[in-house]
């Protein structure tokens, strides 16, 4: 399996990833009135399904354009998902010992790996054997 493969792979598993996290590190529990982490975590959960329609389409698509197109819009979902726990954006719980902050962590860490994955697709440099196909 190829290096473009394997990236295809991991920027699905990520964004795969990113969608299930909430599930499994549960955010704070919604009382008569949602808090800001609510809001955040609904917001990121729209941008890593758009993700993983993404991801899913790197697979299906033949053009190297399509494909480089595709990675710099999954470094822009990644991004936008790394920026919504912060303050300045929809921000998380203020309160330090609140599980929404494991889960916030959790999801800037994959969306790290999704920048950095889809800029790796974006910016890859074609090689002799892409040429030759």
């Amino acid at each position: 399996m190829n290096l473009d493969k394997w990236s295809y792979w991991l920027s699905l598993l990520s964004s795969a990833s990113l969608i299930i996290i909430p599930f499994v590190f549960p955010i704070c529990p919604v009382g008569a009135k949602p808090m800001r982490c609510f809001f955040a975590f609904q917001a990121e959960f729209l941008l890593t399904l758009l993700a993983v329609v993404t991801a899913l389409s790197l697979f299906f698509t033949k053009e190297k354009e399509t494909k480089r197109v595709s990675g710099f819009f999954l470094s822009l979902i990644g991004i936008l998902i790394f920026v919504l726990p912060f303050q300045w954006v929809i921000g998380i719980c203020g309160h330090s010992d609140s599980p929404c902050h494991l889960t916030a962590a959790l999801t800037r860490g994959l969306s790290v790996v999704l920048i950095l994955v889809g800029a790796f697709i974006a910016w890859r440099k074609t090689t002799l054997r892409d040429k030759e196909d």
